[in-house]
């Protein structure tokens, strides 16, 4: 998995609302209750047109931090959230 794939030092967040989460820390489990709890299906697509917004720290000390890692590459490849490294990222990197 190459986090750098679709890497864009700087985006433009969407106008839609917006949901902000961070310091997810390997929480794969917590992390898809939430999004559940949110209206969010698994590639990140919400009926109302929110969008996501990670900010970092995705992985580390958590049970699953390449589940996490998947699951939000695969929603920011399919343009439903937006992803800003955080010091965990860029310390695995």
């Amino acid at each position: 998995m190459n986090l750098l794939h679709s890497y864009q030092p700087i985006v433009t967040l969407p106008s839609a609302s917006l949901d902000i989460i961070g310091d997810v820390h390997g929480e794969y489990e917590a992390l898809s209750l939430l999004l559940h709890y949110l209206g969010y299906d698994s590639l990140g697509r919400h009926a109302a047109g929110r969008k996501l917004v990670f900010i970092g720290d995705l992985c580390d000390r958590g049970p699953d931090s390449p589940a996490v890692v998947r699951l939000v590459q695969g929603m920011a490849n399919a343009g439903n959230a937006i992803c800003v490294l955080g010091n965990h990222e860029l310390n695995i990197l």
